[in-house]
């Protein structure tokens, strides 16, 4: 195994993904990994991908609000902001190539950006160079791999009374081009025309086709950015590549995704059918059935060579909008294609930015789910977009219905599969007869029983000999039709195989091993008649199932529902490239991506007025639910909403979305954690588009029932209008106590490669909106966690620490919904500052790192080979998942030979790192040196089947290895660690902290020798106790961190100061004259000093004033609020250092005394002395004064504020309001404090 990802390591690093951030929200990494990282780079020859994004508006945005895009008037701003922006671009484009870069696209439409290919130093240089916003990694897509079309309902939508095949539509396939040459796309429909074809040019009347009326390739065939060749070498030729690699679809795949889409069709005969579709639809009439839109006409894009990946996708976006680059995105195709992607939603700002910019203008983008199974957040980019609408892959089993039909009491109906060899049902028509046994039993020889089965449909046993000798014999015997029943247990039954030819007589079928003792019991009891009709499929569970492969959401950057419908994706016949007439079959959601494109395109030919983002809720909403063989439904964020309906679409009036204009049909409630009660409430807006009014109930159908969870939608029935909107509440009630912490949900496997699995307990379903018999669907999806809000209470004292270290009781008190609230323990090893974009950037919060500790079993093991140690480490917000693909949020960096640099690294991954992911996390160890990955060991020490540590909507996390899996010496096992973070939705480095030393043999505290089985986990309601090492108990600081992973967002860390606190003072003098004459000004004077070794932060002086006004103040240091009381923040006043405050003041008229009271607080923990933190002066008018207090003092600047009042203001007036706050405030002893995140 290599190591696919950090900043500085192996394949990932090959493909450059460790740009450090540009934009000055996140704090620059040390220089030490920078230096890491391009060393690994250099000599790996690597040329990163980047985008560099442009200040200023693209084309598009440059528009006036309200002006078609696509109007004249539209096009004529557009060519002259293109022609404005393409000169600052081809000058930053000259000054990058100047300095050893290379351009290779430039987007001016739907975004101002370049897409170039420059070493990391220069990256680095772009970043500063003038004009340029943002600098990110070009993320790698991957395609993502009987007709499905009569499933989702086509061939009705053809035979309409006016017919509608998607003509005048315009649907673009971005993949690896389309072979025009075969007669599903209207060529000639001969491999040698094919071979014929040069791909790099145009030969005469080649390109474009009547079908294939456009395209563009932009790589070149030999173009594999995973292979070392990344340079595209476009030319204006989009011809497939017919080159196939082991059992990867290297070539063709475009084209086999073009004929799903809008395919004409080979007939028989290999001639390209013409039609009509109107006509009875026969999938057995075809060598290549006709594609979902048959008549739409279709682009071919290409951005794949013929084998690898692809970085190529925004030219091809922006090619969409503007096919003839002429300025004017009137010719913007109408849907567009994307069977492939970037698992875990790995995506690009300047991506997202050109899809939305794109839809603005009028184009539908579909896109697939992608194929790496049923992992939480796998779901991947570009179909994370908001706007693009997300396909998941059903598996239709097409199997017939095998009915009994007399008597009624043993009525029902099995799942039948319909053998390969015999002559097909559709041929014969319906069979209805009697059922009667064979014998022998497995018919493998002539019947005995000739005459009874004469006439009839007869049973047999599988097993024994070919299917095709029973068959042989039961026509002898003068069966009408014959039924096996399979002798292996199965959830469905399978086609029977067998060589013969012509095909047997009669129509034969298989049924389940479990449907054998039923149909043998209700012949046993009497007479029996069965049907078997061509026009009836089984619908019963198991009917149509979720395709194994297709990716689960949801969106692990926001928890948006992803993928948001399904259709057909598994063993999918379409157009094989270079065959000329041939089909092949594959699967995967590339497949099923492309039937609903061109339902999509079905839909806007019977519907033009809809927008691209109406015709999504369209298709969302017009669904069928997909269940598992038990009839359970599955999970929205496996299926969506349902499997596409689009028969039902046509003609739907109502539709219904969480925010239509941003692209959000599904109602998202986020990721819900709690310790209380809690409700959350989301709207849906349903929007009436037909002509007359409607009546619309409103209900809600979960996908499994959860403890302590409702759904509720009011209100209940409603009448909308003609045109008219309304809205409709969807309330998600959550008791976490009820709640606690449920298994998986019952179509997820806890399992996974016989490993407990890490899960989500998601709560989903979907809201039925009826009117008539018309049925609109709107998923939604939630994921929830019971939370617990425990804290250490722990009072270290303050004064002088005991010599001898031992044991400490730590008590973790507060409320905890959670059944088994848990604790980690660790030796605090650094605090890193929070990034103030944080608060407004979740991408940047959930790689903002805090703090990270380590911990070690040494001491308890039973020996150094056995022993371990352990990594703590926590960020500002939450992640949604930390394996990200190849992406590793947080991670440990490993000095072991401490010369300053990392050697090795522990990052967390799924099991299988390289896919199919698992959601078994792992803490996995790798090499620098050569990538190698070393060791795996579970995340958060324990198996999720023994305590859950939730991983998943986390913002802690705990690594683990073994000391001699480290390699260090028993006898100097010390090394260096840090933590470092990398940005899944930037594919940039975030932040590293400063290295700490670590020695396993002499932790200053021993977190794990009593936490549970040695490790420092406590679970439950465990004591927290560790062990303080007798040499460090005197030690001024001895920090703990803790990590709480079921413990609220925003208090999942804490820092616990085991040390008692040390000494500091603070001493406030104040003086005065000793007399004044009438009503002079009377200047005060006020000294805070420090007379220990410690700094105190966060100083401050307050006072009160009675029998006068304020007319002055000035402070050394700080400053002080202009008003009517005393206030001065003084800021830290170092050890040894003072801060002089003086004030003005006016005596008030009629006053005989002028009174001053004042007080100073600092941020100290334990303070000496608290006695001398305040000070008063009082000063009889006309006489002597009385004062008392000492002296403190603060370096730093000073400052003078005026203050102003009423004139003979009464001295109650002035302070009075302040005073009882300012003696509340006079410094007193406080015990250690306890900061929690």
């Amino acid at each position: 195994m290599r190591l696919r990802s950090l900043t500085a390591l192996g394949a990932l690093k090959a493909l450059g993904l460790g740009l450090v951030a540009c934009t000055g929200s996140a704090p620059e990494r040390p220089s030490e990994l920078d230096a890491e990282t391009a060393a690994l780079e250099q000599q790996a020859g690597v040329a990163l991908e980047l985008y560099v994004l442009l200040e200023g508006p693209s084309a598009l945005e440059s528009l006036p609000a309200g002006l078609d895009p696509r109007s004249p008037e539209a096009a004529a701003l557009v060519r002259a902001h293109v022609a404005t922006l393409d000169k600052a671009q081809r000058a930053l484009g000259e000054a990058i190539e100047r300095d050893g870069g290379k351009v290779v696209a430039r987007f001016a439409r739907l975004g101002n950006a370049l897409q170039v290919q420059a070493p990391r130093t220069l990256a680095q240089r772009i970043e500063r160079m003038p004009g340029v916003r943002l600098v990110e990694r070009v993320p790698l897509l991957h395609r993502q791999l009987a007709s499905a079309v009569p499933v989702m309902g086509a061939p009705q939508v053809w035979d309409r009374a006016a017919s509608v095949t998607g003509q005048g539509v315009t649907i673009g396939i971005i993949d690896s081009g389309i072979d025009y040459t075969h007669a599903d796309f209207g060529g000639a429909g001969t491999p040698a025309d094919y071979a014929a074809n040069d791909p790099e040019i145009l030969e005469v009347g080649s390109f474009p086709t009547s079908k294939v009326v456009g395209g563009w390739d932009f790589v070149g065939d030999a173009y594999d950015p995973s292979a070392g060749q990344s340079s595209p070498q476009p030319d204006p030729d989009p011809l497939d590549c017919a080159r196939i690699v082991g059992e990867q679809i290297s070539g063709g795949h475009g084209s086999h995704v073009a004929g799903i889409a809008a395919g004409s069709g080979v007939l028989g005969d290999g001639s390209t059918f013409a039609g009509p579709y109107d006509a009875s639809y026969d999938p057995d009439a075809f060598l290549v059935a006709p594609g979902v839109a048959p008549r739409a006409s279709l682009h071919a894009i290409k951005i794949f060579g013929c084998d690898g990946p692809t970085t190529m996708l925004a030219p091809a976006l922006e090619y969409a909008a503007d096919p003839n680059d002429d300025g004017s995105f009137d010719d913007r195709l109408d849907v567009l294609n994307l069977s492939l992607g970037s698992d875990y939603a790995l995506g690009s700002a300047l991506q997202a930015q050109l899809v939305k910019n794109l839809t603005a203008v009028g184009t539908l983008v579909v896109a697939a789910s992608g194929n790496s199974g049923g992992n939480f957040f796998v779901t991947s980019s570009p179909g994370s977009y908001p706007e693009v609408l997300s396909v998941a892959a059903s598996a239709d089993n097409a199997l017939a219905t095998l009915s009994i039909v007399a008597p009624l009491a043993a009525a029902q109906d099995f799942a039948a599969a319909e053998g390969s060899f015999t002559v097909r049902l559709r041929d014969v028509g319906a069979v209805e007869a009697e059922l009667s046994f064979a014998d022998p039993p497995q018919a493998c020889a002539p019947f005995a029983n000739a005459a009874s089965v004469a006439g009839k449909v007869v049973l047999m046993q599988r097993g024994g000999c070919p299917f095709v000798s029973k068959f042989e014999n039961a026509i002898a015997a003068g069966a009408l039709a014959g039924i096996v029943i399979d002798n292996e247990a199965a959830n469905l039954p399978f086609a029977m195989a067998g060589d013969a030819a012509p095909p047997l007589a009669i129509p034969g079928f298989m049924v389940r091993q479990a449907d054998g003792p039923l149909l043998q019991a209700a012949l046993g009891a009497g007479p029996v008649t069965v049907r078997l009709d061509p026009g009836v499929r089984y619908t019963g569970p198991g009917a149509e199932l979720l395709g194994g492969f297709s990716s689960r959401g949801p969106n692990p950057s926001d928890y948006r529902l992803k993928p948001e419908l399904a259709a057909p994706g598994t063993a999918i016949d379409s157009a094989a490239v270079g065959t000329g007439t041939e089909a092949r079959r594959t699967q995967g959601t590339s497949m099923s991506t492309p039937a609903v494109a061109g339902a999509a395109a079905l839909l806007l030919e019977a519907r033009p007025e809809l927008g691209p983002l109406e015709a999504k809720a369209v298709l969302v909403g017009s669904v069928d639910r997909l269940r598992n063989f038990s009839g359970q439904a599955y999970a929205i964020t496996q299926q969506g909403a349902g499997r596409l309906a689009i028969d039902r679409a046509i003609d739907r009036r109502l539709i219904a979305a969480s925010d239509l204009a941003a692209g959000e049909i599904a109602v998202s409630f986020g990721a819900v954690e709690a310790t209380e009660p809690t409700q959350l409430t989301r709207t849906v807006t349903v929007q009436n588009l037909g002509a007359t009014a409607a009546s619309v109930t409103s209900a809600v159908e979960p996908s499994f029932a959860l403890p302590g969870v409702g759904v509720s939608a009011s209100p209940a029935a409603f009448e909308l209008a003609a045109g008219a909107s309304a809205e409709v509440e969807l309330r998600l009630e959550f008791d976490p106590v009820v709640f606690g912490a449920p298994n998986v949900d019952p179509t997820t496997n806890p399992l996974q490669g016989q490993t407990p699995r890490h899960f989500l307990n998601e709560a989903n379903g979907r809201l039925l909106l009826s009117v008539g018999g018309e049925e609109v669907v709107v998923p939604y999806t939630s994921s929830l966690r019971a939370a617990s809000l425990r804290a250490a209470e722990h009072d270290a004292g303050c004064g002088t620490a005991s010599a001898n270290g031992g044991q400490v009781a730590i008590a973790v008190e507060g409320e905890s919904a959670h059944p088994d609230p848990l604790v980690y323990a660790f030796e605090l090893g650094a605090i890193h500052p929070e990034n103030p974009a944080s608060a407004s950037d979740p991408a940047v919060a959930m790689t903002d790192l805090r703090a990270v500790g380590a911990a070690t079993d040494l001491a308890t093991a039973p020996s150094f080979d056995e022993a371990q140690v352990y990594f703590g480490v926590a960020v500002t917000g939450s992640w949604a998942t930390p394996a990200r693909g190849p992406i590793s949020v947080v991670a440990i960096d490993l000095d072991l030979n401490r010369n300053g640099t990392a050697d090795h690294q522990l990052r967390v991954e799924a099991r299988n790192p390289d896919g199919p992911y698992r959601d078994v996390l792992q803490s996995s160890l790798y090499r620098y040196s050569d990538g190698a990955r070393l060791v795996q060991r579970p995340v958060n020490i324990v198996s999720p089947d023994v305590v859950r540590s939730h991983p998943f909507s986390n913002s802690v996390l705990v690594f683990a290895v073994g000391l001699a899996e480290l390699g260090l010496d028993p006898e100097d096992p010390s090394f260096d660690y840090a933590a470092s973070s990398e940005n899944p939705e930037a594919f940039l480095s975030a932040e590293r902290t400063d290295w700490v030393s670590f020695d396993p043999r002499s932790p200053r505290v021993d977190t794990a020798k009593y936490g549970e089985d040695g490790a420092p986990a406590y679970f439950g309601g465990r004591e927290l106790v560790v062990e303080v090492a007798p040499e460090a108990a005197a030690s001024p600081s001895l920090p703990l961190l803790l990590l709480h992973p079921t413990n609220l967002e925003g208090q999942r860390y804490e820092i616990v100061e085991l040390a008692p606190g040390a000494l500091g003072n603070l001493a406030l003098r104040l003086e005065g004259p000793s007399a004044t004459s009438g009503d002079a000004p009377v200047e005060l004077r006020f000294e805070i000093s420090n007379d220990r070794s410690l700094a105190a932060d966060e100083a401050r002086l307050v006072g009160t004033l009675e029998g006068g006004e304020l007319v002055a103040i000035a402070s050394s240091a700080g400053s002080c609020a202009a008003g009517p009381s005393l206030d001065c923040a003084l800021g830290t006043v170092e050890p040894g250092a003072s801060v002089v405050v003086t004030a003005t003041v006016r005596p008030s008229a009629g006053a005989t005394a002028l009174r001053a009271t004042a007080s100073v607080e600092s941020a100290l923990d334990c303070e000496a002395d608290t006695s001398d933190d305040s000070a008063s002066f009082e000063l009889e008018l006309g006489g002597a004064s009385t004062s008392g207090g000492d002296s403190l003092e603060l370096t730093g600047g000073g400052c003078a504020c005026g203050v102003t009042g009423e004139p003979g203001r009464g001295a109650e007036g002035a302070w009075l309001a302040a005073a009882a706050w300012a003696l509340a405030a006079a410094r007193r002893r406080r015990v250690a404090r306890v900061a929690r995140r």
